[in-house]
């Protein structure tokens, strides 16, 4: 029944661009710690953790990915906020460079819903 209408870089916000900010500089803007081997769903991966060096340039406290032995890719993702919000995303396929249509993200607000500007307090 409500719609939040944010910019992408909103305390609160889901952040559109999660895996570019993991993967683009992680040894300048991580600790990065472990590398066990685990399987997930057949496909042999290495479990690493990585830490902000700053906290307050990521929008969240801790990351772990679980990356394809086979391939420089990130086969799950897990993600704690600083509220204590537990993401896990396990990705199925890739398609680097992929061409999507224009309205791909494109969101029609249903009939009915208020749309708020503001987070909840």
């Amino acid at each position: 029944g409500q719609v939040l209408k944010l910019p992408g870089d909103a305390d609160g916000a889901v952040v559109a661009d999660l895996l570019g900010q993991l993967l683009e500089t992680p040894k300048r803007a991580f600790i990065i710690s472990g590398g066990d081997a685990v399987t997930i769903d057949g496909r042999a991966t290495r479990r690493v953790q990585l830490l902000p060096r700053n906290p307050d340039a990521v929008p969240f406290q801790k990351a772990t990915l679980w990356l394809d032995e086979q391939t420089p890719r990130p086969v799950r993702v897990q993600v704690i906020d600083g509220q204590g919000v537990d993401r896990l995303i396990t990705l199925t396929s890739w398609t680097p460079g992929a061409t999507l249509p224009r309205d791909a993200f494109r969101f029609s607000v249903p009939k009915g819903v208020k749309v708020a500007t503001k987070l909840p307090m």
